[in-house]
């Protein structure tokens, strides 16, 4: 499959490998209709009807796939603050030396303020605060680590399904749900989660339109084990799905881990 704007680079085949995939063997594409912050967007072309008019409509685009892994115990900052900060500094700069556009110069000087006063920079008191957290966030777990150090990357399930089949998991509605805690973490599996911050007064927003990170601590995930223990789950929902979220919980749980949920 070759790029819709004329690059002759070629990518590898999408199926069972999520969009950085595009990104890495696509990277420096051309064409300013669609290299914007990724190259995934000319892969993910033949999608952008269906998730433009989602994303008019308010709600995120479904035709991608969402993947579960490992994290920190205390969620994805720690997973962030724990992780090779040095390195990832370095893979910063020449990214932005390379290719200006897909490294922020705010997540530059956030990673400086994080490496410098750790957890506290990452309190977000201003929606632009919030969103250079969310990009740098992003462009650690999402191309870093997808790239350079894949092996930080632990998958908790094998499974790779559409992102729409887990809408719902515990109904439709907080007042309807068998268990409404559990019905308030999974809402973040579709919208995605910021880091350090209340997700209500700050939510997340996705760089792209498309790309968006979500995470449990280890007590929240005990909450969804619970819930899928307790048949909690909605009886409309995709079963596979089903299987998926409860095993990569379950696991998480068995090995006193938090879960990450990347949509991409």
């Amino acid at each position: 499959m070759r790029c819709r704007s004329g690059c002759l680079r070629t990518a590898r085949s999408f199926i069972g490998r999520r969009s950085s995939t595009w990104r890495r063997t696509h990277w420096g594409c051309p064409s300013p209709q669609f290299r914007l912050r990724s190259c995934q967007r000319c892969w993910l072309s033949v999608l952008d009807c269906g998730n433009a008019r989602r994303r008019v409509n308010g709600s995120p685009p479904m035709g991608i796939y969402a993947m579960f892994w490992h994290c920190h115990p205390e969620g994805l900052a720690q997973e962030l603050l724990s992780g090779p900060l040095e390195e990832f500094s370095a893979w910063c700069q020449q990214t932005a030396a390379d290719f200006p556009d897909d490294i922020e110069p705010s997540s530059l000087s956030l990673l400086n303020a994080i490496r410098a006063r750790s957890m506290t920079a990452l309190k977000a008191t201003t929606s632009d605060e919030a969103t250079a957290i969310d990009r740098l966030v992003d462009a650690y777990f999402g191309l870093f680590c997808d790239s350079d150090r894949r092996d930080l990357k632990r998958a908790a399930h094998p499974s790779l399904l559409r992102a729409r089949y887990f809408q719902g998991m515990f109904g439709s509605s907080r007042e309807t749900s068998q268990c409404p805690a559990a019905f308030d973490l999974w809402r973040f599996t579709l919208t995605g989660r910021g880091v350090g911050r209340d997700s209500d007064a700050f939510p997340y927003r996705s760089g792209d339109g498309v790309y968006r990170l979500a995470y449990w601590t280890l007590g929240e995930v005990a909450v969804l084990d619970d819930a899928f223990s307790a048949n909690a789950v909605a009886g409309d929902v995709d079963r596979d799905a089903v299987a998926a979220a409860r095993a990569a919980v379950s696991t998480a749980r068995a090995q006193r881990t938090g879960l990450i949920v990347e949509i991409a």
